[in-house]
């Protein structure tokens, strides 16, 4: 009997294959921070918190250790703890060094900030390459991205995440080389280019994106020289 587990988060290669995208993908959307990593430690972390530091007349803010009576506080956190202050040490290589019960604290300077919350200094740096090992990602935060994010497409009832890249040259001449081939047979078929463009005008689909008499007046040249026509 097969069956469904509800899981309350996924790993790394899991949301990987929930939404159709490689590592790659999955790295830019973590640091362009529309999705938050999470971890789980066993480890006493030091805790730190938001203190004002007043520069004459200019308040600012800085995160220091927190210290009661016993000294510096340090909690075993059982619960997830939000990757947080990325720094990109190149494209696709980024470290963390903090972590944050919330996904998106508040700063103390905006007025959402809630007046305390606890900053998380991690005994060792995470890299992109230990998310991938261990990092995990909560169903909710996951769900709240694919309803909310404009970066998420429907494809075939599913839905994935669209990192938007930039044709290969490859894909743009066979692009080329199909559109050449239709308009090769409307010619075969008696059907002149101006016919076209009357067409898709009349019938509004100027109103489609990259669809226009202008765009069309510069592809179908570039689409007829590519399968060898003038």
């Amino acid at each position: 009997m097969a069956i469904i587990i509800k899981k309350k988060y996924i790993n790394f290669a899991e949301l990987c294959q929930r939404w159709s995208i490689n590592s790659e993908d999955l790295h830019y959307l973590i640091s362009e921070e529309k999705v938050f990593p999470a971890i789980i430690t066993s480890e006493a972390l030091t805790v730190y918190v938001w203190e004002e530091d007043q520069r004459g007349d200019d308040v600012h803010y800085k995160l220091e250790i927190m210290i009661e009576d016993q000294g510096w506080v340090s909690i075993k956190p059982r619960y997830p703890i939000y990757l947080q202050s990325i720094v990109r040490d190149s494209a696709y290589h980024y470290r963390f060094f903090w972590a944050n019960s919330e996904k998106r604290p508040a700063l103390p300077y905006t007025k959402d900030y809630p007046g305390f919350d606890n900053w998380f200094k991690l005994n060792e740096e995470i890299t992109m390459a230990d998310v991938e090992a261990f990092g995990m990602f909560l169903i909710e935060d996951i769900e709240e991205f694919e309803s909310e994010s404009e970066v998420v497409e429907e494809k075939n009832d599913v839905q994935v995440a669209s990192v938007e890249k930039p044709l290969s040259l490859k894909e743009k001449n066979s692009l080329y080389n199909i559109i050449g081939s239709m308009l090769a047979f409307l010619e075969y078929k008696k059907i002149e280019e101006a016919e076209v463009k009357k067409f898709v005008s009349d019938h509004r689909y100027t109103d489609l994106q990259g669809v226009s008499i202008r765009n069309l007046e510069k592809v179908f040249p570039i689409a007829r020289k590519s399968i060898g026509e003038a």
